[in-house]
């Protein structure tokens, strides 16, 4: 994933959206968070995997969650 790339997520029928910094550190809200989870958990108020709350486009612009990172 490119620096700078947006973060799309759809929770309890309303649209958010965060960024990846250049350092590393994801923006939200006018936040920013060192971690995927805790830029989730200011969303949800409640403890949230980030590699699985937050998405990204892949190739086919399709949304899919993070963890497909991983793999």
């Amino acid at each position: 994933m490119d620096t700078g790339d947006y973060l799309p997520k759809k929770y309890k029928g309303k649209n958010y959206r965060a960024i990846v910094r250049r350092n590393g550190k994801i923006r939200y809200n006018g936040k920013t968070f060192n971690s995927l989870s805790l830029a989730g958990h200011a969303i949800t108020h409640r403890p949230t995997n980030g590699w699985y709350f937050w998405k990204f486009k892949n190739s086919a612009n399709e949304l899919v969650k993070l963890n497909e990172l991983r793999k």
